[in-house]
């Protein structure tokens, strides 16, 4: 559950709702469900507010009464950042969570440019498995966050792109490319989108060896789409399928 948790937030907590450089302070709130052959497993809720090119965003993850019979899960996690011509990009990224008995913490800073300049969880694991990949800290520049990664302004692109991704512990890049268009409808949101197909390579802080990993690693049936709204001027995800070895995981905006 807990790398559940990390992967849900990675791939749904960017289906949020914000204004992209607006002048006035803008509020948005969204939700999310999380379901796994149909059965619901998961709902995150998120609280974005937007002033300049300044923004902030607030989530709370619940599982679902199905899931509590595995484990309770329970969580929460802020982002609070600046908005550039192609991306959004934290400044600091924090997350908490509880599953069962067991509780961790992230805490992740970066500079304008996406280094890193801080990163801590506690607490550490320890000890590491024998198939642990490190993180080559030569790789710790232009990374984005997890929870703002995925949300692009209308005049970048959407799908031609790879989004290198730091939580604190993980890194990974996605690489994002155009796979056609589809027809989506949710209350808040009702329109043609993009439909981006997302290839996951770790880069390190994970087992090499771990075959839920593998198995994303080798898939080629995740996918993210993408709806156009004219009013926040971005291109925000409204619908994400993520393979796994206990099925197909559809992340879905129930709210927008």
């Amino acid at each position: 559950m807990p790398k559940i948790f990390n992967v849900t937030a990675l791939v749904t907590a960017f289906i949020l709702s914000v204004g992209l450089a607006q002048a006035e302070t803008r509020k948005a709130t969204s939700e999310y469900r999380i379901k796994v052959h149909g059965f619901p497993i998961a709902k995150i809720n998120f609280a974005t507010e937007i002033n300049g090119d300044n923004y902030t965003i607030q989530g709370k993850i619940k599982s679902s009464a199905l899931a509590d019979i595995v484990g309770k899960t329970r969580g929460d996690t802020k982002v609070v950042g600046k908005i550039s011509p192609t991306h959004l990009q934290a400044k600091s990224y924090k997350i908490n969570y509880t599953t069962g008995k067991k509780s961790r913490r992230f805490d992740v800073e970066y500079d304008l440019k996406g280094n890193v300049v801080k990163a801590q969880m506690v607490p550490p694991r320890k000890p590491l498995p024998a198939d642990w990949v490190d993180v080559n800290k030569n790789d710790l520049a232009a990374v984005v966050d997890p929870i703002s990664s995925l949300i692009f302004p209308l005049n970048s692109p959407v799908c031609s792109r790879t989004v290198s991704i730091f939580d604190g512990e993980t890194l990974i890049d996605l690489k994002l490319a155009h796979k056609g268009h589809r027809r989506f409808k949710t209350k808040g949101f009702k329109g043609r989108v993009v439909a981006c197909k997302v290839k996951f390579q770790p880069k390190g802080g994970y087992r090499s060896q771990h075959r839920s990993v593998k198995y994303l690693q080798n898939s080629d049936n995740m996918e993210v789409w993408f709806g156009k709204s004219d009013t926040l001027q971005a291109y925000v995800p409204v619908l994400a399928k993520i393979p796994t070895k206990i099925g197909m995981v559809h992340v879905r905006a129930s709210k927008l």
